[in-house]
């Protein structure tokens, strides 16, 4: 009996090296997918968050525009409304200088006001002329947009506590 070489040979399993790299290539994209999901969601949350908060700084700086336009526009400043310190002009002599002042037209100090809103005019006159007496200041009337922004900066400093319901 002869044997062949062929018989002797046992038969051993043959590794094919690039089953394997496909293998452990599959398993790294799995890996990589996995870890590509957690760490994504994660940036996710911190870019809306990003784009909340400058969406919310952009309003902020669209409102103080807003405001400020108005403010030149209605004529506020940074004292507030326009308020002029005066004095009661009751001596003769001053009130010719004045009535002198106003005839000739020219640059006075000297302002002559008629109380003139119907009714009873002397008495609001009186009224006025005990203001300026007392307080020493006159000013305009704010205007609808300024008496909104003084009731809700005082509901907020009452809401706070930081003002007493009197001031």
């Amino acid at each position: 009996m002869i044997k062949t070489v062929a018989a002797v040979v046992t038969a051993t399993p043959e590794i094919h090296w690039g089953n394997v790299g496909s293998f452990v290539g599959g398993i790294a994209t799995a890996a990589l997918a996995v870890v590509a999901m957690i760490t994504g969601t994660a940036a996710l949350q911190d870019w809306r968050l990003k784009q909340r908060e400058q969406r919310a700084l952009a309003e902020e700086q669209r409102n103080e525009i807003r405001l400020n336009r108005q403010r030149v526009l209605q004529g506020w400043s940074l004292g507030g409304v326009s308020t002029y310190g005066v004095k009661l002009a009751t001596d003769a002599d001053e009130l010719r200088r004045a009535a002198e002042e106003l005839i000739t037209g020219g640059p006075s100090e000297y302002v002559l006001l008629r109380v003139s809103e119907g009714g009873s005019n002397v008495n609001r006159a009186h009224n006025l002329r005990s203001l300026i007496d007392t307080d020493g200041y006159v000013s305009r009337a704010p205007s609808a947009a300024e008496l909104e922004a003084l009731e809700v900066g005082r509901e907020r400093l009452l809401s706070t506590g930081e003002a007493s319901p009197t001031a």
